[in-house]
């Protein structure tokens, strides 16, 4: 009878009677839905103040969509928790946020956030290209298609929605422009911004593509296509009797390093950190080697002698007896630098080879500590015995004694880049026994 009732009516009746209120979580229940929440997001709700999570901040963003996968299939929904959890684990791998997960009729949509906060690093724009480099390898493994987009900016991050419904998000122009990128990347390539291009570490090389148009932009927005920088150079002792650091190709600190040429600049900061000699580091350094810093043990044209006569290390220093020398100190204090002094130092003075094992910030770093002994350790004997061939694998098949000559498809696959490595067994070896195998045939 809509005499009787009308709409006031009904809309009144409903709001009278509206018991939502009452099953709404109690801040004592707070912690059911934790695990759905953004722990910096959680804590300024268990304290009452929400709106301090709204902010401007720098991130950098990753639009990914991905085609191939019907999850209306049998299979299909079981396939979407691996390629979810698979992301997941990359990006978290490098301490990325995912934010967004959707499947539509045009396919799935992910959107990934490195910078937010507690997980802030000044190298996340490098940590937002590997993480997407990992997704490619994902996307490949389930056969899957994959389009990626990386930006860097400022943008908001904060909540957003009415009082009964929000979200934890990202906005602005900086994450609009990633999924403009997204949609003109190729089959699993990635596209990024020049500001991320500008941002990052000497890890990545980035080749400019023809800038192109996208929506929301008057003029054309230059973008680069990002590859992992290769090592022109072996670890270790080169041919031309030169040490080849493993940091002047890969960062051991999360150092922001961008130069083109990485030898001169760490040369440039083992100078001029060591030439402090009221440094406490290099004071105590030298008096383990004996004598002064010698600026001219790290010119550009130093190469390992083979003829000079061997000088000798002082009484009861580490150098003369073996033992371990230990170096700690907080980022930034020059670590890097006394490690490149010392091992310079010890193999022009006292004729001692060098052999490196070194581990990064970035996940994977056993199989690339692995890859470093075996190669420093082939250039080893190449130093020492000019017939050793210049390929790696033919190399191992002449050094590695007989009776571990079975452990040299490992050795490949490790040099290859499979972790695993060529291991013909019925179950594939762990990165951890892989690494354990190159360090019992280098010892």
């Amino acid at each position: 009878d809509e005499s009787k009732y009308t709409f006031p009516t009904i809309k009144y009746a409903t709001q009278l009677y509206d018991t939502r209120q009452d099953n709404l979580f109690k801040l004592t229940e707070l912690n059911i839905i934790r695990r759905y929440i953004p722990s910096s997001v959680f804590k300024q709700i268990e304290a009452g103040t929400l709106q301090y999570v709204n902010e401007m901040r720098n991130i950098s963003v990753i639009f990914v969509k991905g085609s191939g996968l019907d999850v209306m299939s049998e299979r299909g929904p079981k396939q979407a928790q691996d390629l979810m959890a698979s992301v997941q684990k990359a990006c978290y791998a490098h301490e990325g946020t995912l934010n967004k997960f959707l499947i539509d009729d045009k396919g799935m949509l992910f959107l990934l956030v490195f910078g937010l906060p507690p997980l802030v690093h000044p190298d996340d724009p490098t940590r937002a290209i590997l993480a997407s480099m990992q997704f490619v390898d994902v996307f490949k493994r389930f056969d899957l298609v994959g389009r990626f987009g990386v930006t860097t900016g400022r943008s908001y991050c904060g909540v957003c929605g009415s009082a009964k419904r929000r979200e934890y998000t990202v906005l602005g122009d900086c994450v609009n422009l990633s999924a403009r990128l997204m949609t003109n990347a190729p089959p699993l390539g990635i596209l990024c911004d020049e500001e991320t291009s500008r941002h990052s570490t000497g890890e990545i090389v980035y080749t400019a593509l023809a800038p192109i148009k996208v929506k929301g932009k008057a003029g054309p927005i230059p973008i680069f296509r990002p590859v992992l920088r290769e090592s022109v150079e072996p670890v270790g002792l080169t041919p031309d009797r030169h040490i080849h650091f493993p940091w002047y190709d890969h960062p051991v600190d999360g150092c922001m390093t961008s130069s083109k040429d990485n030898v001169e600049l760490a040369k440039k900061k083992v100078v001029q950190l060591c030439s402090v000699r009221q440094w406490a580091g290099v004071s105590k350094v030298m008096e383990l080697l004996g004598g002064v810093f010698n600026k001219t043990l790290h010119s550009l044209d130093q190469t390992i002698p083979t003829t000079a006569p061997r000088q000798k290390a002082p009484s009861n220093s580490p150098f003369a007896e073996g033992g371990i020398v230990v170096i700690e100190a907080d980022t930034g204090l020059g670590k890097v630098e006394l490690a490149e002094h010392i091992i310079t130092h010890c193999s022009i003075q006292f004729q001692m080879l060098p052999l490196f094992g070194t581990m990064g910030p970035r996940p994977g770093e056993v199989s690339r500590m692995a890859v470093e002994l075996l190669r420093s350790t082939v250039g080893i004997f190449r130093h020492l015995n000019p017939s050793i061939p210049s390929d790696d694998m033919a190399a191992l098949t002449q050094i590695v004694p007989p009776a571990m000559s079975n452990t040299i498809p490992i050795l490949g696959g490790l040099l290859a880049g499979h972790p695993q490595g060529n291991h013909a067994g019925p179950v594939p070896l762990s990165t951890t026994e892989s690494f354990e195998t190159s360090v019992k045939v280098v010892i």
